[in-house]
């Protein structure tokens, strides 16, 4: 009688899809930490129906001067009341002059109701953007700890899938002869 060695049963394919998700995540991750490592600030636009970004978009911006500031540039504020209940919004400069400037829709260029002054600190120039990544910082804490709970499941699942494909990769026993 001869005995055969029993196959292992093959592991599930989700290693693949799974790796590459999270080498993008990672990615991500590391552009925005380098962002940040170069003196860039990360924003998240609000509900802005005239921008150019969406809602949940992570604006990364620098910090302008009244000297930087041009017709045409995107930058990031927070409109004065009583407009400020959209959040953070992006839009275009329309005109400066003297030291306020006046800003227009990114979309149908219409021009916005208000006037700033040009040294507002709070104004930032766009350099870009990276939309949906804020959606989660703007639906709250639950969220972010949801996807950071899945994210981790993600990467278990995924080593145990590979600790899975190496042990069936691993040579099998040559046949055990047994004599009666």
């Amino acid at each position: 009688m001869e005995l055969q060695p029993v196959p292992r049963p093959r592991s599930p394919r989700l290693a693949g899809p799974a790796v590459a998700l999270f080498a993008l995540l990672a990615a991500v991750a590391v552009a925005l930490l380098l962002a940040l490592a170069m003196g860039l600030h990360l924003r998240v636009a609000g509900s802005d129906p005239g921008g150019s970004a969406e809602r949940g978009t992570v604006l990364i911006t620098r910090d302008a001067s009244s000297a930087d500031l041009a017709v045409g540039d995107e930058i990031a504020f927070v409109p004065p009341p009583p407009y400020d209940d959209a959040g953070e919004i992006s839009r275009r400069v329309a005109s400066v002059s003297g030291g306020a400037l006046t800003t227009e829709s990114s979309i149908d260029r219409r021009r916005d109701p208000w006037t700033m002054a040009t040294v507002d600190p709070d104004i930032k120039v766009v350099v870009a953007q990276v939309p949906w990544l804020g959606l989660l910082w703007l639906a709250g804490w639950p969220a972010i700890l949801g996807f950071v709970m899945l994210i981790a499941l993600l990467g278990l699942c995924t080593l145990r899938s590979r600790q899975l494909t190496l042990a069936s990769q691993q040579p099998a026993r040559e046949s055990i002869l047994v004599k009666p």
